[in-house]
């Protein structure tokens, strides 16, 4: 496999290869180019950054749910190094070109029209975008499509990124073609805009499959592993019906989330729950099971169209609905998805412009449970003005902006799902992440019996494999799963894999994340805020009225 460094300044490429980086992929690769190659105290959106897009050990093979896409670079939300992975095909390519990461390095010297990089599998073609530029997620993809072809394999970035927000997302195509898998998490949107570029997208110049070692035992383990998925029980059973939205109930956030920041249930609660999801789709005639990549077994997405049939999203998972239904007091799924696809087209993080907007509204810019107002406070961000851009970068800088003092993050940083004081394992892990870790840790220990396995080393090691989140599950909570993954690792390289190794992968990684957000100050915040108003970092962050 071959690393490609490109640098956007020189419009240059290299390939070089992965050998030296010990055959790393996904979350601990982008940690490990991060940790050696950008400097602590750089600017994120210096030519010091770099942005990585890292494909998973096993992307680009027939495992089951193996095809998450991971990016990272130094945060210009935390000040630190953060992971984001997403859905989407654009793992599997990179694997078919013979790629294990993209390193997007250096930033024009002088702002210009944006560009996008076209990669194949042995050159790269840099291409001004000026008629891409200001575009929409959805524009911009059509776009592609008409100078690539129909089914152009992209990430790109939004009028959000564009203007470097620090909300911003990078948006996969998902295998419909359409732009509906987030990198949502950091800022990386920000990175990618501060790069000059509006769109990478890859060649279908590759294999079908990635290379592997011993073909036979690979199959038997991958066949095994599909096996594991399918046995485990509950969330990941309900997911493929109810989609997420089914870990709603189960992680307790019907009884324990915090509408308006405060203590009470949402009433409104079983208007957004994960059956009221499906019979909404089901009565709009959309799909209900659907994978956010090819070769997924869980199944977890579901497209929602309005009552005219009409595409609205998809991918929409439980955190979103929650967010932006019972914290904002919003009992309306047709709204919630119109913001949810709203927050795609932008090209923001759904998770933080809820926090955000419920920031507004605590600041009495709109009214709590205001639907259509909160997604038209949204669009706003679109129109790059001075209240877009307050919204668009974040709730910390929102709250700062707005008066608002208490905040709910961690180092700037937007906590996932509902109050983490509803359940005792998910209190602890938020403290301990730090911000290199707090969306996929968190759901990984909704499990009481994880096997004696600890849940941050268990989910480093799936991102690093390119492994969906669900993994975790099965990892921690059958036996069979580290060794199973053990042997598919084993059969596809060529070198021998044991649970210890899978172990010493997650780690590492951690261990690698660490060490750069001390170096870098992290845990102070986010040092481009003059006047940023954190939540203390040694505990859950607050509860009004508590």
């Amino acid at each position: 496999m071959r690393i490609l460094r490109i640098n956007t300044r020189t419009r240059t490429f290299a390939f070089e290869s992965a050998s030296p980086l010990g055959g790393l992929g996904g979350r601990a690769l982008t940690a490990r180019i991060i940790a050696t190659e950008v400097v602590p105290d750089s600017h994120p959106l210096s030519a010091a950054n770099r942005l990585v897009l890292a494909a998973g050990i096993l992307s680009g093979t027939s495992a089951a749910s193996s095809g998450r896409i991971s990016v990272g670079a130094k945060s210009p939300l935390t000040g630190g190094m953060k992971e984001s992975n997403a859905g989407g095909q654009f793992a599997r390519h990179m694997a078919r070109l013979g790629l294990r990461a993209i390193i997007i390095e250096d930033k024009p010297e002088s702002p210009a029209a944006p560009c996008i990089l076209h990669i194949s599998a042995h050159s790269v073609e840099f291409r001004d975008a000026a008629e891409l530029s200001g575009l929409r997620s959805y524009a911009a993809q059509e776009r592609l499509c008409a100078l690539y072809g129909p089914h152009a394999v992209s990430a790109l970035i939004g009028p959000a990124g564009e203007q470097c927000l620090k909300a911003a997302t990078i948006q996969f195509s998902d295998s419909d073609g359409l732009p509906s898998r987030a990198a949502g998490c950091g800022g990386m949107g920000a990175v990618m805009g501060s790069k000059g570029i509006k769109a990478i997208v890859l060649n279908d110049d590759g294999d079908e499959h990635a290379p592997v070692a011993d073909p036979e035992a690979f199959r038997a383990a991958r066949r095994e592993w599909a096996g594991i998925l399918h046995d485990q029980p509950a969330p990941d059973a309900a997911s493929p019906s109810f989609g997420t939205a089914a870990l709603a109930d189960l992680l307790g956030l019907s009884n324990h989330e915090e509408p308006r920041h405060r203590i009470e249930p949402f009433e409104g609660a079983s208007r957004i729950c994960g059956e009221t999801l499906a019979e909404a789709i089901d009565a709009h005639g959309a799909s209900t099971r659907r994978g956010c990549h090819s070769g997924c077994v869980i199944q977890c997405s579901r497209i929602f169209t309005d009552a005219n049939g009409a595409f609205v999203t998809s991918g929409h998972p439980h955190e979103t609905i929650w967010r932006f239904g019972a914290d904002l007091l919003i009992g309306d799924l047709d709204i919630v998805a119109r913001m949810d696809r709203a927050c795609d087209e932008l090209g923001l993080d759904s998770l933080e412009m809820a926090r955000t907007l419920a920031i507004a509204m605590e600041a009495g810019l709109i009214m709590w449970g205001d639907g259509p107002a909160a997604l038209r406070m949204l669009l706003r961000v679109d129109a790059d003005e001075q209240l877009g851009r307050m919204l668009g970068n974040g709730a910390a800088f929102a709250a700062a902006a707005f008066g608002v003092t208490r905040l709910p993050s961690l180092d700037t940083l937007r906590i996932a799902k509902g109050d983490p004081r509803a359940a005792k394992k998910r209190e602890r892990i938020h403290p301990a992440a730090g911000p290199a870790s707090t969306d996929t840790t968190v759901a990984s220990i909704a499990s009481d019996d994880t096997l004696g396995h600890d849940p941050h080393i268990a989910t480093a090691a799936a991102d690093s494999l390119g492994l969906c989140i669900f993994v975790a599950f099965a990892v921690m909570r059958d036996p069979r799963g580290l060794p199973c993954m053990a042997r598919m690792l084993t059969a596809l390289t060529g070198s021998e894999w044991t649970e210890e190794r899978l172990k010493a992968l997650g780690a590492d990684c951690l261990s690698d994340e660490r060490n750069f957000n001390e170096r870098a100050g992290a845990d102070a915040g986010a040092a481009t805020d003059a006047h940023h108003h954190s939540v203390a970092t040694d505990g859950t962050p607050w509860r009004k009225n508590q």
